[in-house]
């Protein structure tokens, strides 16, 4: 109700994205409508151990559906639902159709893409510092708010930074996401985690929490400590491990790569585990960096989850603080 569809932005497996006009907002959305039976249908998991190499870069897991039989789409809604940020997409409703056929979930629409593809259209590549410094202050403000709310996201990566019209980047695809309820237990299931006062580790004690204790996420992004060992992973996804991936996708910002890379997922993770951290890489020695840069890249990269720092403790970083305050001063 109140939907005008003008164009198809995106397909997949249980639906379509759509351009829409949302007329009590007066604005135009990205509308995913999502066939119903074919949520039902879908795939509870995709093993990482059975994967192949073309995957090593698309999102996996084992929990894309929930003890409540709620798919990832689903468990999208309501955990946007309960964040509000100008660095996280916002969700402006979820409704079914008029048939009941298909669930509409309307979405805030940004029309520059993803901060990679936002960046090749304008002919800015490889991004530049002070380019990558502008939108790592955007994303960073969104993640530390994230995890003040306690949600892990689980799968930051570049494809999940969105840029506004007016160039704000956000964080999107809550598909993975899981909330950490006051309690002390992860939401949808049965077991009981233990949180540090600065969010910083997360320890996961039930072996019912398959999602958090199986891989989940985009395997050129995951921590070392959610590398698969013998079948399964050595802990669960905490947001120490969201630092991770947040320091893989800056990475990657400023050179164009990931820092561990492979065509074989079994030689991935033994890197990822591995080998040292190069800043910069030897295919990309000619990228100058700062010294500011290249400490905060070595700190969120450091295989020890207990020495990343927080959201908290990288926003207050030399190098973030002066993006910050040009973001501020703008």
């Amino acid at each position: 109700k109140g939907l005008f569809f003008l164009d198809v932005l995106g397909e997949g497996a249980c639906g379509k994205v759509y351009l829409a006009f949302v007329e009590s907002r007066n604005c135009v959305a990205a509308v995913k409508a999502l066939s119903k039976s074919m949520i039902r249908k879908q795939q509870a998991s995709i093993p990482f151990k059975n994967m192949g190499v073309a995957q090593a870069s698309s999102t996996v897991g084992t929990d894309r559906s929930d003890s409540m039989g709620n798919t990832s789409e689903l468990r999208e809604v309501e955990i946007l639902r309960k964040l509000r940020h100008e660095n996280i997409v916002q969700l402006y409703d979820a409704q079914e159709d008029a048939r009941k056929r298909n669930v509409l979930i309307v979405l805030e629409f940004l029309p520059r893409g993803s901060v990679l593809s936002s960046a090749k259209a304008e002919g800015a590549t490889p991004l530049d510092e002070n380019t990558v410094g502008r939108m790592f202050a955007d994303v960073i403000d969104g993640v530390q708010y994230m995890h003040s709310q306690n949600i892990v996201h689980r799968d930051i990566k570049p494809d999940n930074l969105l840029v506004g019209g007016d160039g704000t980047v956000k964080l999107s695809d809550f598909g993975t996401a899981t909330q950490v309820v006051d309690s002390g237990s992860i939401r949808g299931g049965g077991g009981r985690s233990t949180s540090e006062a600065d969010g910083n580790k997360l320890s996961f004690e039930s072996a019912s929490e398959v999602g958090m204790r199986m891989m989940v996420g985009t395997p050129i992004f995951i921590a070392p400590e959610n590398c698969l060992v013998e079948g399964s992973s050595r802990a669960g996804a905490t947001f120490a491990s969201d630092m991770w991936a947040l320091g893989t996708t800056l990475y990657f910002m400023v050179f164009g790569r990931a820092p561990f890379v492979s065509t074989s997922l079994v030689e991935l993770q033994r890197r990822i585990c591995n080998d040292p951290l190069q800043v910069p890489p030897p295919s990309a020695s000619s990228i100058k960096i700062s010294d500011e840069l290249r400490d905060l890249l070595s700190s969120l990269l450091d295989k020890d989850p207990s020495k990343r720092p927080t959201a908290s403790e990288t926003r207050e970083h030399p190098w973030v603080q002066k993006y910050r305050c040009e973001v501020v001063k703008h």
